[in-house]
């Protein structure tokens, strides 16, 4: 229970607007002001609106930030006042920033919390631009650490806007003020213009109907990421006559335009989407390859042991059907899945000096580094070759273009809203689509089908099967809209949450240089839990982590060339009370996850663990990304100096939501696979219950991560490949369909 003081109520409307405002925003300003197409996002609803009054405020909160050194040239002098005045220029356009800073502004001192207004009365009377650094550094700490979560919400959103305004924005020749200062330039994503056309569209849309001009659609699949694009794929190759339809969500890049890594527009909310807390971010691929679009390729077989231990779990449960799962059957379906993706484990002359800080202090503390196998190309062929190979590559191009038996359609940019089930409830008919807006981007195939269809426009596709393949939270979403009510659809959620541990070093580590991820240690045994993945950032990003203040954030921005790091993942397990829902206040998906006593017991094991790695490999500090009082109950951020201090350190980790910077890409879990309808939302032939008669919707299927009963015990991407052709081998192949 909280022990909070509750606030007046018009307090507390204002500041559950400006959370919701700031979630949809806060990253969003950091895009807009690069100039980039997830401006669309942003919500400006007061155009032209702005108050000088708090231009002050503005100067004094991007003065902290990013605060004047004399060890700045006079380029990056004059880099900093452009980009301080353009971000305000930004900034007076938007209510729901002027929002934020009223909060901080004199007029409205009686937003802040009682206990803090007695504790900074300079506030009260002068506003923050008048107090001194110190005490404006303690004023940020002390509501990041507050009692009430929607405070400390409140001040990490505000914080992010800022960090993201002062370091990413973009100055006139490309560059930002992160790379100016650390002095390296952030290698520019592969961008080109391929000539990719597809074949002429075999549907057409007409009165609100899209049909095949072939007959029938045999199969409709929602979803192209990795299992999606595999069953598409598989039944077009197929010797049967088949009519095919792949609807994504997400727009299409063209393949070999771009490298699509990490960006933005290709990730679902545009990258803003947290738990209903603020407490974790979360990403989800929105794009035509889904999640395989934008992750960074790496290949965990599910025949580790941390997999297959799930899958004997699961057979022995009986929540899956033994005769898929078997040892042997996994093991071929992922040989097959390993050659059409050209899996590959990288040579350790390819492991660079980021890596090597993971691998040799894992060696140090006892456990056994391992290299990630990668679903990409050797870098041979010049800078400018795009590595990754995503599901669209392997298996959803050839369909399109027709080299196999049967061609496949895609619709891009289009939510299917719900399925169309018959007045029996025991057979699907169809799905109901919105239109969404696609990026405007010289690499995305623009309107393949010609349908001219508007933003919002509503359709609907009829079809003898339907697959939802569209991902945990997609397929989730799409059985909450379609069958209100579900008693299990969403429910008990993993989702792998993860921590960064950056830290510097005193020799160069150049994280941007090479492979970015290739090693990772599994934890001493597999029920410890957790896993260490080396990973890279840019400077940018790492600001955006770092909890301390202004000059500790600048600080790291100089030296980012001798920082380095990786993370720990956590390999969760399901709680029906973390669930996926639909919000009645905003309709909208929502994300409900809180840690477990259990989960947050072997995080901050793996914590400690990882920071001691990171000192046995000669960091000489490491950033714990907290801003709870974990060395001392002063109002300051202290990193980690010694390696004695860990313990420490961690053990007073509480793992308060917004005051902890914690991640997660892996969500599974949503509609378990089961022996029956009351505990499952599929059943072991991927088929959808029927919750009234708890019979088998005959050509309802999902078929993603969102079926696994647990966590997979690791990286998700490679088993959702494998169950993906595990489902095409063993349940599709038999179907009535496809039978001569």
């Amino acid at each position: 229970m909280s022990t909070r003081k509750p606030f007046a109520t018009g307090v507390k409307q204002f500041l559950l607007l400006t959370l919701l405002l700031l979630v949809k925003n806060s990253i969003a300003m950091e895009l807009a002001s690069a100039g980039s197409a997830c401006a669309q996002y942003i919500y400006s609803d007061s155009a032209g609106y702005h108050d000088d009054r708090l231009k002050g405020v503005h100067y004094a909160l991007f003065n902290f930030i990013l605060p004047e050194s004399d060890a700045f040239s006079s380029t990056i002098r004059q880099a900093r006042c452009l980009v301080r005045e353009r971000s305000w220029e930004y900034v007076r356009q938007n209510r729901n920033i002027l929002q934020q800073l009223e909060f901080l502004s004199v007029s409205e001192t009686s937003l802040v919390p009682e206990d803090l207004q007695k504790s900074y009365p300079e506030l009260m009377t002068f506003g923050f631009q008048e107090m001194s650094y110190d005490r404006q550094a303690s004023f940020l700490m002390d509501l990041r650490r507050h009692a009430d979560n929607d405070i400390r919400r409140l001040a990490f959103e505000l914080r992010k806007t800022y960090i993201s305004l002062a370091y990413s924005s973009k100055l006139p020749d490309g560059k930002s003020l992160s790379e100016l200062i650390s002095g390296i330039d952030t290698a520019t994503a592969v961008s080109k213009e391929v000539d990719y056309l597809l074949p002429d569209s075999k549907l057409t849309f007409d009165n609100g109907v899209i049909r095949h001009q072939s007959g029938e659609i045999d199969y409709l699949v929602i979803g192209s990421g990795p299992a999606g694009s595999l069953i598409a794929s598989e039944l077009a190759r197929s010797g049967t006559e088949l009519n095919i339809v792949v609807v994504e969500a997400g727009p299409f890049v063209k393949p070999g335009s771009r490298d699509t890594t990490f960006t933005p527009e290709l990730i679902e909310s545009a990258n803003l989407r947290t738990s209903s807390d603020g407490s974790i971010v979360i990403r989800n691929g929105q794009a035509v390859g889904g999640g395989t679009a934008v992750n960074v390729d790496l290949a965990f077989s599910p025949r580790l042991p941390a997999i297959e231990r799930r899958f004997h779990q699961w057979m022995d449960n009986d929540w899956v059907r033994e005769d898929l799962f078997n040892d042997s059957r996994v093991d071929a379906a992922y040989q097959w899945v390993m050659q059409k993706l050209g899996t590959r484990k990288p040579a350790m002359d390819e492991v660079n000096q980021n890596n090597r800080i993971l691998h040799n202090g894992a060696l140090e503390e006892g456990l056994v580094p391992e290299r990630y196998h990668l679903n990409a190309r050797t870098s041979e062929g010049g800078q400018n070759k795009i590595l990754k190979v995503s599901a669209v590559d392997a298996f959803l191009n050839p369909s399109l273009r027709g080299d196999y038996h049967n061609r496949v359609s895609i619709i891009p940019s289009a939510r299917v809203t719900r399925v169309l089930m018959d007045g029996s409830g025991q057979k699907a008919e169809g799905v109901q689509i919105t239109f969404q807006p696609t990026w405007d981007d010289c690499g995305v195939l623009k309107g393949p089908n010609e349908f001219a269809a508007e933003t919002g426009t509503v359709a609907t596709i009829q079809a003898r099967n339907v697959i939802l393949s569209a991902g945990s939270l997609g397929s989730a979403e799409i059985m909450l809209r379609s069958f209100p009510g579900h008693p299990r659809a969403g429910k008990g959620i993993v989702l792998h949450p993860s921590m960064g541990i950056p830290a510097n070093f005193h020799f160069p580590v150049n994280n941007h240089e090479g492979i970015s991820a290739s090693v990772y240690v599994p934890s001493k045994t597999v029920e410890d839990g957790y896993f260490f993945e080396a990973m890279s950032a840019d400077a940018a990003f790492g600001a955006l982590l770092h909890p301390g203040s202004g000059r500790q954030i600048l600080s790291m921005v100089e030296n980012f060339s001798h920082y380095g790091g990786f993370g720990v993942m956590l390999v969760d397990e399901p709680e029906d009370n973390n669930r996926i829902f639909i919000n009645p206040e905003t309709n909208e998906v929502d994300i409900f996850y809180e840690l477990s006593d259990d989960s947050i017991k072997r995080f901050k094991e793996g914590l400690k663990i990882g920071i001691k790695i990171a000192f046995k490999a000669s960091a000489e500090k490491v950033e714990l990304l907290s801003s709870e009082s974990l060395l001392s109950d002063e109002a300051t951020y202290f990193p980690l100096l010694d390696i004695s201090q860990v313990e420490t350190a961690v053990n007073r980790m509480t793992l308060m939501p917004n005051q902890n910077f914690l991640s997660s890409a892996h969500l599974q879990g949503s509609n378990k696979m089961g022996n029956n309808a009351q505990t499952s939302v599929v059943s072991k032939n991927f088929r959808v219950w029927n919750q009234k008669s708890g019979q088998e919707i005959s050509n309802l299927y999902i078929v993603d991560g969102s079926v696994f009963p647990t966590s997979c015990g690791a990286n998700p991407m490679q088993t959702i490949y494998t169950i993906g052709k595990l489902f095409v081998d063993g349940v599709i192949k038999n179907s009535p369909v496809l039978l001569p």
